[in-house]
């Protein structure tokens, strides 16, 4: 900022630069405040024909800034209340004009030359709507001064940022004026926040008696943490400093009643909400339990508008105080990308904090996540934030959803995922440094997001994190499958506990009026009556129907105070609703604004400003100017976001309201616009093939539906690990739009989306489907090899439904129609074969073996998938030629020809009891797995070479080694498996463990400990048969402890003849 004194008869100047890559924009953005802030006392005067794209040109008017006088005007303390009178006087006209400062401090308040007149300045950080800031720890991303900023603006209280944080920046000022320091003094800045957060200020006149009560009174006021403790306008401050001023002149120095004129621009709720008392000590319970490790959930139910949200918010302070983090994410009805997927805004959420970090901090965080995650450290990639805190780099393939090479099956990579969720969790969350996950509107949350949260709750020994989600009852249906976990987790006796909000009562309805009014609440009652008449006690719709009342005149402020006639509010309302008033507000907005709204309305709830401004074609500038309108009326909220900057309704109903507002035909018409002008940008393909689904019946030009097509393929590939339920329906899509083409070039793509669809379904568990997907495969497919991937599924889908001698078959036959020959024509043939088997391994060379090149070639690793997985069913089947130890010896001879790779690893785990029941070698059967266990670890083959190391252990070593150093081998294999996704394996792993913990353990509370841990793992995981077997270790125990019926294993939770039956009951 650089003062040019008075030239030949003209003013003195100040310019002002701004430097950077958003210089320009800054400067324009300062100059339309300058424009709106035109010709009120005490704002700087622009010279509009001197500024510059880069420099904004001011008359300088003189003066000093208030922080070199505050010395001074401590001592005068009748000053000091004329001056804060001034500057009130100008904030109030700010406000009036649409304008938050955002950083009111003693340095942008100056004092004019004839000393009497104070001036604001530097608009730089102004904005003209109410806006919320995302999560933030470091100063440099707080728009304001530190010293000076209000709770909300430090991103971790929930509150909005509006007109009141600069009502708490001025009495932070103001406390400096009357004690010569700010309210609070720290150098920490982290610290300093904490301090603006939860830590009381001193009173003013405890550092100096002079300051009389009642303007510390004041001023404590201004810096109430919550906004609505605050004074809500500069009017109503002005008025009580003006009292008092006339107070001190009449020698009264006491305090007296404050606001008693004080009303917001708009009536606002207060921050903590009315009538939740109990819920609220109920969600600080909660994080207390979380904390000391006595549960991890809780849900908030609730209809639209209850106050779910609100009363969530609660938690942030309480969170910040016990230097925790709290992060929350929000599943969107229309928005299925995943810009609408709560799990991966709170992964993202959780990146940036920890990317906010200290250097030296950040380097520990990266190497302890990087240990905990493994391999699994591919999967997080799918949020590019995680990436950037990895150190691994964005893969494009696996931040668009795609599964790393390697993993094809889709339930596998799921419960990889869901790992890797929870070894970030455990990385980043502890009870000294807890971590709140807040999952909002969990009813538009499809069975990926569900499995996670699921995976979450569960998971034992995650310290320190509480999990908090909410729902809308009234929408999750039989069929929901959050009804189905809901249910689960009743029968593991692991809900998490519920708080339901219902509608408020009539005299709560009361309480908040009288809050939002300032009255009595007996004086409410009657106003609590009329509304609620219309508004059943909704929160929400309280809310804005009292603020239409008094927009519209029917609720008015006199001399005396609030007036209505509720005759006049029921005519007003008639037989509407608030959905009717809030169309009618979106109604009255500007054209550009509304249309903008209809379309925000159909991308989902929020929403990148950069995005909308590609559907608009217009730049993100004007945009945001365009919608501002709805900002200032409150309908949209701008949330200020490192990563950019985003728009969102400021309530669901808005957006429904807008959606609402345009008929069927409109939206649709709609849809398509959005959709053609996303489409021409790549990194918007997601959200692009969202609005073409809503709109795919009214697409009919053959080329359109061909690129549609592929667009909804490269969608749903990029929904693999968030969302396979829409990326089903994105694919069935797909095929049904290229069945209206007639062209002979869709063969290709056809193939590739019918093919995926294959893999949703399997996933999703919809095998039935999934058998007429993979029949449409095999009809479609010209080269063999193609169907590897697709059959390879299909035959564990086969498997999964006990058809053992299908899917055997069906694997054995895409075998033979590659060239691979399995089976034997006789039993002599099979002997011979089982024979040269030892024959090649008794000349197994480890060194060569070491040191050979793994097999790379695509074919060759899916070919072993699907050798590996027709085992189990050929296993299940019995003899016969293509008996499991045939599909084994298969495998050895790829291994022998092509090299090692983790699928051939796989087969090859159990090839050490071939040779046992050959040639009953078992020292022969040991070398074996030891050469497979030392190749597989020096090729870093996980998950499989664990899977390996666990049959090993329960099969061979115990003949050699003493059982504790199979139970380490187990242990070691269990902890590789479970990072892994291997769930059934980890289930067996955990039967074996029981078997040696018997062995081993001398008290039964030991082998006690062993049986639950492995049942409570073998119920989580609804994996039938591995509980069974465990439950035979329980009952033994219990048993043994005298616990059960004389002669039996009975007691109240068990049955011999119903276990036996194998009635085991539903496993959850």
């Amino acid at each position: 900022m650089l003062r040019v004194p008075a030239g030949d008869g003209g003013a003195a100047l100040i310019r002002k630069q701004s430097l950077g890559p958003s210089a320009a924009r800054r400067v324009r953005h300062e100059i339309e405040i300058f424009g709106r802030l035109a010709g009120i006392e005490g704002v700087p005067r622009l010279i509009i024909d001197q500024c510059e794209p880069d420099t904004v040109v001011m008359i300088d008017d003189g003066g000093t800034s208030v922080i070199d006088l505050a010395a001074p005007l401590c001592t005068d303390l009748s000053a000091v209340v004329e001056f804060a009178i001034r500057v009130s006087e100008i904030i109030a006209e700010v406000h009036h004009r649409g304008v938050i400062h955002r950083d009111i401090n003693p340095r942008n308040i100056v004092v004019q030359a004839d000393g009497r007149r104070p001036a604001l300045i530097d608009f730089d950080l102004a904005t003209t709507h109410a806006e919320e800031c995302s999560d933030v720890a470091q100063r440099r991303e707080m728009a304001g001064t530190l010293a000076y900023l209000a709770p909300e603006q430090s991103g971790r209280t929930g509150y909005v940022i509006d007109h009141r944080a600069d009502l708490y920046a001025w009495g932070a000022t103001l406390f400096e004026l009357v004690s010569g320091r700010p309210p609070f003094v720290e150098n920490d800045a982290l610290a300093l926040v904490g301090h603006h957060l939860t830590s009381p200020p001193p009173c003013p006149s405890a550092l100096n008696p002079a300051v009389p009560p009642a303007l510390s009174e004041i001023v404590l006021r201004l810096l109430a943490k919550a906004p609505e403790d605050r004074y809500q306008s500069a009017e109503g401050l002005r008025a009580d400093l003006c009292r008092l001023r006339e107070r001190l002149a009449a020698g009264l120095t006491d305090a007296f009643e404050l606001g008693e004129f004080d009303f917001p621009p708009r009536l606002v709720p207060p921050s903590r909400p009315v009538g939740r008392d109990v819920e609220i000590d109920m969600l600080r319970q909660a994080l207390v339990d979380a904390v000391e490790g006595r549960s991890r959930g809780v849900l908030v139910a609730g209809g639209s508008g209850v106050g779910k949200t609100a009363l969530i918010d609660q938690l942030r302070p309480v969170v910040a105080a016990a230097g925790g983090r709290f992060v929350a994410g929000k599943f969107d009805q229309y928005g299925r990308d995943t810009s609408g997927d709560g799990v991966h805004q709170v992964l993202t959420g959780i990146a940036r904090l920890l990317l906010a970090q200290p250097p030296e901090v950040l380097d520990e965080t990266r190497e302890r996540l990087l240990v905990a995650l493994g391999a699994n450290a591919e999967l997080v990639r799918v949020v590019p934030e995680m990436a950037v805190l990895l150190g691994l780099g964005v893969d494009e393939g696996v931040a668009a959803g795609q599964s790393p090479e390697g993993l094809s099956d889709p339930r596998l990579v799921e419960a990889r995922a869901q790992r890797a969720v929870v070894a970030t969790l455990a990385a980043v969350a502890s009870p000294a440094h807890p971590l709140v996950i807040f999952l909002d509107d969990l009813q538009w949350a499809g069975p990926t997001p569900l499995g996670v949260l699921d995976t979450v709750l569960l998971e034992p020994g995650l310290a320190g994190v509480l999990v908090v989600g909410a729902y809308r009852p009234g929408e999750v249906d039989p069929t929901h499958p959050l009804t189905g976990m809901l249910d689960r987790w009743s029968r593991l006796n692991a809900a998490p506990r519920t708080v339901t909000l219902a509608n408020l009562p009539p005299a709560e309805v009361g309480g908040l009026l009288a809050q939002m009014l300032r009255l009595a609440p007996a004086a409410t009652g009657q106003l609590a009556e009329a509304v609620t008449a219309h508004t059943e006690g909704n929160p929400f719709d309280t809310i804005t129907l009292v603020n239409a009342l008094r927009n519209d005149g029917v609720l008015t402020l006199g001399q005396q105070g609030w007036c209505w006639e509720p005759g006049q509010i029921r005519r007003y309302v008639g037989s509407g609703d608030v959905l009717d008033l809030l169309q009618a507000r979106i109604a009255a907005l500007p054209a550009p604004c509304s249309a903008l709204l209809a379309t925000l309305a159909c991308l989902g709830s929020q929403v990148p400003l950069s995005q909308l401004a590609l559907t608009a074609t217009g730049e993100t500038a004007v945009i945001e100017q365009d919608l501002t309108p709805a900002l200032e009326d409150g309908l949209l909220v701008m949330v200020r976001d490192p990563g950019g900057d985003l728009v969102r309704f400021r309530h669901d109903r808005v957006q429904q309201a807008a959606y609402a507002a345009m008929d069927a035909d409109q939206r649709v018409e709609l849809h398509l616009v959005v959709a053609r002008r996303l489409a021409d940008h790549p990194e918007c393909a997601g959200a692009a093939a969202q609005q073409y689904l809503c709109a795919v019946g009214s697409i009919d030009d053959p080329g359109e539906c061909r690129r549609v097509a592929t667009l909804f393929h490269q969608a749903a590939v990029g929904m693999r690990l968030t969302d396979a339920a829409t990326a089903e329906r994105l694919l069935g899509a797909g095929i049904d739009l290229l069945g209206r083409t007639e062209t002979s070039d869709i063969a290709d793509l056809l193939l590739a989306l019918v093919t995926e669809r294959h893999r949703m379904l399997y996933g999703l568990g919809r095998l039935d489907d999934a058998d007429v997907a993979y029949a449409e495969i095999e009809r479609r497919c010209v080269d063999p090899v193609d169907l590897l991937p697709p059959t390879t599924l299909q035959v564990a889908s086969l498997d999964n439904r006990q058809r053992h001698t299908e899917a055997v078959a069906l694997g054995v036959d895409l075998l033979s129609r590659i060239g691979i020959t399995t089976g034997a024509d006789s039993e002599a043939e099979l002997a011979e074969q089982r024979e040269a088997v030892c024959a090649w391994a008794t000349g197994l060379d480890l060194d060569r073996d070491l040191h050979r090149a793994t097999t790379g070639e695509a074919r060759v690793q899916q070919t072993a998938a699907l050798i590996g997985q027709t085992i189990p069913p050929a296993y299940m089947a019995g003899g016969g030629p293509n008996s499991w130890p045939s599909l084994m010896l298969t495998a050895q001879r790829l291994w022998d020809a092509e090299g090692p790779c983790p699928q051939l690893l796989a087969c090859l785990s159990l090839l050490p009891t071939i040779i046992i029941a050959v040639r009953g070698d078992r020292r022969l059967a040991r070398s074996v797995g030891w050469h497979l266990l030392a190749v597989g670890d020096a090729h870093g083959f996980e998950p499989q070479v664990s899977c390996a190391r666990a049959q090993f252990a329960a099969l061979i070593q115990p003949w050699f080694e003493p059982v504790r150093r199979c139970v380490e081998n187990i242990d070691l294999a269990r902890e590789q498996l479970i990072q892994g996704g291997q769930l059934q394996p980890v289930g067996n792993s955990y039967l074996i463990s029981c078997d040696y913990g018997f062995q081993l353990s001398r008290a039964l509370d030991v082998a006690d400990e062993i049986v639950s841990t492995g049942l409570a793992f073998a119920l989580r995981t609804g994996n039938a048969t591995t509980a069974g077997g465990i439950t035979n270790h329980r009952q033994a125990i219990r048993a043994l402890r005298g616990e059960t019926v004389p002669g039996t294993f009975d007691d109240s939770e068990f049955s011999e003849v119903t276990h036996l039956s194998g009635g085991l009951g539903r496993v959850p």
